[in-house]
């Protein structure tokens, strides 16, 4: 598996909304949010439709943003009843799906890649690949370039899933290209840890411990104290292990 507990998704989309109206359920969203509560936000959300004074849009867009959170805690049961409630609220005459942004896209490709739903998450990649056609005109933005470069990533990870990791590791270092255009260091050293655990895939031990320097290189230019940094550090350490253990391996079986 490519995926680990210091790392969870390929992907950050989905950042919490940090703007809500001032209505007592707007506010009640919002102090949950800010304190981590998002099973406590989401209760808002399940009140009877007529007594929540939230539109069905910031709705769907909590929803997923909340569906993304609950993912990396690991909670794919709650993320999925999360994603289906905001599919539901789209079919009862919510805003067109057509309007749905790229981030709540990768969330559902998100979430179908765990599921390793192959046929799904194949689905929602292409209506990504889609939306980014439709936002050409804001490709120099670093919003734009971070969610590219999340969509490369999780395609690439579709690809390893699936057994094709060459195509992996061309689309790994399309994620980090497009990351480096938006300065996004965190989101870069995750592409290249991943990278490196294709390598070690392919047996490919030294490439794959250069890409874990250069991901270490990466954290070095963000915050220390950082949860995400520490978790991805942390990771680093691991893997490199991994590549010693299954370097040795391999020598002493060419020794024999």
């Amino acid at each position: 598996m490519l995926f680990c507990s210091e790392i969870t998704l390929p992907t950050e989309v989905g950042d919490s909304c940090d703007s809500w109206p001032s209505s007592p359920d707007g506010a009640r969203v919002q102090a949950a949010i800010s304190d981590g509560r998002i099973l406590d936000a989401l209760v808002v959300l399940q009140l009877p439709k007529e007594s929540v004074s939230i539109s069905s849009g910031q709705q769907i867009h909590f929803l997923f943003n909340s569906a993304h959170a609950l993912l990396n805690q690991g909670n794919h049961q709650t993320a999925d009843s999360c994603i289906q409630t905001a599919l539901r609220l789209l079919a009862d005459g919510g805003p067109a799906q057509c309007g749905l942004q790229l981030p709540e896209w990768l969330v559902l490709a998100t979430n179908s890649l765990l599921r390793q739903d192959w046929q799904s998450c194949g689905l929602w990649l292409r209506q990504c690949h889609r939306s980014l056609q439709q936002n050409v005109a804001v490709t120099s933005n670093s919003v734009f370039q971070k969610v590219t470069g999340d969509l490369f990533a999780i395609q690439a990870c579709a690809c390893v899933g699936q057994g094709f990791p060459d195509a992996a590791e061309s689309m790994f270092l399309q994620a980090a290209e497009f990351h480096d255009r938006a300065s996004a260091h965190l989101a870069i050293a995750r592409d290249l840890i991943l990278l490196a655990r294709v390598l070690v895939e392919k047996e490919q031990y030294p490439a794959a411990e250069l890409r874990l320097i250069e991901a270490e290189s990466r954290l070095q230019s963000v915050d220390t104290h950082d949860l995400r940094g520490g978790r991805l550090q942390r990771a680093i350490i691991q893997d490199r292990r991994v590549i010693a253990s299954q370097h040795m391996a391999v020598a002493m079986a060419g020794w024999n």
